[in-house]
């Protein structure tokens, strides 16, 4: 990945800062600054982007039906469900949770996904999880 979120913490120096960024773009990543807080930024909005696809899942709409659309509409490289699939549905499952209890919001529309995994069909790593491969 070119991106690199750098989150500092209550306890982190800025000289630790400048430290981690300096190796950062010396290795030529590109750097953005991200609040303390659970996912930072891009797994923070993913998680939002997951959730939707999953209620989307729950009233109907095919997975392959949404990964196309957000692959060709939001010029995304894969789909919600093609990405879930890759991270491992078990993951993705408990990353959902942990944010959804940081954030101190419900976890909801996730019925297909905790069938999935305790099915034991995780995604690409067992060969079938929204997508079969």
């Amino acid at each position: 990945m070119k991106l690199v979120e750098v989150a500092a913490g209550r306890h982190t120096t800025a000289e630790a800062i400048s430290l981690a960024e300096t190796t950062l773009r010396s290795w030529g990543k590109t750097l953005v600054r991200a609040p303390d807080s659970p996912g930072f930024i891009v797994n923070r909005i993913f998680d939002a982007i997951k959730r939707e696809a999953l209620a989307l899942l729950a009233e109907g709409t095919p997975a392959e039906q949404i990964d196309t659309a957000v692959k060709l509409g939001l010029n995304f490289p894969m789909g919600p469900f093609e990405t879930m699939d890759l991270v491992g549905l078990d993951t993705t499952y408990q990353c959902l949770k942990v944010q959804a209890e940081a954030m101190q919001r419900p976890l909801t529309h996730c019925d297909a996904l905790d069938k999935l995994v305790a099915e034991g069909h995780l995604g690409r790593k067992t060969g079938r999880g929204f997508h079969a491969y």
